[in-house]
């Protein structure tokens, strides 16, 4: 026996419109379609993937800052997500030296990558 997948039954759609994002529309289409060439025109499941890497980059890239800064936060010092700005305050700005020799960062510097990345 030949096993089918989901693959034999699924259709990918190439530069659709830009505002083509409800799967419901896009449902109605295929089915609309599909009525003229089969009997059975159900379609199961209608998803929308987007071509979203940016988006998925600048995510990682400000979990890794986030992840950064709880990393700098003093023993004692709650790490806040929602009050950012209090926590970067909390933080001591490395020496110079450090900054330079160490590749120490300053906090205030990865808040506003983490704000560009929003």
């Amino acid at each position: 026996l030949i096993q089918q997948t989901t693959q034999d039954y699924s259709i990918e759609v190439l530069n659709p419109p830009p505002d083509a994002c409800d799967p419901e529309e896009w449902k109605t289409f295929f089915e609309t379609i599909l009525e003229s060439e089969c009997t059975d025109n159900h379609v199961v499941l209608c998803s929308i993937a987007l071509n979203n890497q940016e988006l998925i980059h600048h995510l990682a890239e400000c979990r890794r800052l986030l992840l950064k800064l709880e990393l700098m936060t003093p023993l004692g010092v709650k790490f806040d997500k929602e009050n950012i700005d209090d926590v970067v305050n909390e933080i001591p700005i490395p020496p110079l030296w450090k900054r330079i020799l160490c590749c120490a960062s300053d906090p205030n510097k990865i808040l506003s990558k983490i704000k560009f990345h929003e």
